[in-house]
């Protein structure tokens, strides 16, 4: 005797709806957000340039983020023949960042390419290829990193790592 569980044969109906329709849980369109990310970094290379300090910290959730930094083998050979020893992995705050920006008596430019952007609309990564400029010289260049999370005032970065390479790597 073949028995069939009739509760079985409902469940799975629901089951291939939802599957068929996708995700039922709602969320912001993943273009927008994603292009919404992409004006952050957009908005960060432009108050850079600007040397506008309030401008810089008005993009992260906190001025106590986790911010890294790692140098290559060839910033590390360089920074050791100078007179103030580094560590490879070094740490900053956005404060910190937005204040050298501001200060310098020179202008300050950091572009970014090659920029993929992931999203669910409520959290998102960015990873882009960065090139850092001093006057008219490139510092460094290297792989940057940023975790962002959407507050109710937009997009905000709530973690930063970068590396660092010399313009000649």
């Amino acid at each position: 005797m073949i028995r069939k569980n009739y509760l079985l044969t409902p469940l799975a109906g629901l089951v291939a709806c939802a599957v068929a329709a996708g995700d039922l849980t709602a969320r912001p369109s993943a273009d927008a957000e994603k292009a919404a990310v992409r004006n952050v970094i957009a908005q960060f290379s432009q108050a850079v340039a600007a040397k506008d300090e309030r401008r810089i910290l008005s993009l992260f959730v906190s001025s106590e983020i986790t911010w890294y930094r790692v140098q290559s083998d060839a910033a590390m050979a360089q920074v050791r023949t100078g007179t103030t020893p580094r560590e490879r992995v070094g740490t900053d705050t956005p404060a910190g960042f937005a204040h050298f920006v501001a200060n310098s008596k020179e202008d300050v430019q950091e572009l970014a390419d090659n920029i993929v952007v992931e999203s669910d609309g409520y959290l998102a990564s960015a990873t882009f290829d960065y090139v850092f400029y001093v006057g008219k010289r490139i510092t460094n260049r290297g792989l940057e990193s940023w975790h962002l999370i959407k507050t109710d005032e937009g997009w905000k970065i709530d973690a930063l790592s970068y590396s660092v390479r010399l313009p000649t790597e």
